[in-house]
């Protein structure tokens, strides 16, 4: 029964990891990168949102792809703190906020004119 034990191949996951196994960093390496890329993305997509609903005046086409341009590059550093801080959960609320205030700005100027 030991003998037919020491033949099934050994897993990453069960691997101590103060040994420093390099077949378990991969794994980790692997789950961190696909982690951060996924929270690059998010972000960046609600960056742009946000940036969208609350930008008052529509900006040139030009202008508009430099500021996204922008807004992917410099996502980098909320990426690093969205691992300490709930940032994701802030801009949901911001868009969300964002998007309340532009459905209730029309009704505000209708009702004053």
């Amino acid at each position: 029964m030991a003998g037919a034990q020491s033949i099934v191949k050994r897993r990453c996951v069960t691997v101590d990891v103060r040994r420093g196994d390099p077949c378990l960093m991969l794994d980790v390496v692997k789950v961190w990168l696909l982690n951060w890329w996924v929270r690059y993305a998010v972000l960046s997509v609600l960056l742009g949102i946000a940036f969208h609903l609350g930008f008052e005046r529509p900006l040139p086409i030009l202008k508009r792809i430099l500021v996204y341009i922008l807004l992917v590059i410099l996502a980098f550093p909320l990426v690093v703190l969205s691992y300490v801080l709930p940032m994701i959960g802030v801009l949901i609320l911001t868009i969300i906020v964002l998007f309340v205030y532009r459905l209730r700005r029309p009704k505000v100027n209708g009702e004053k004119s």
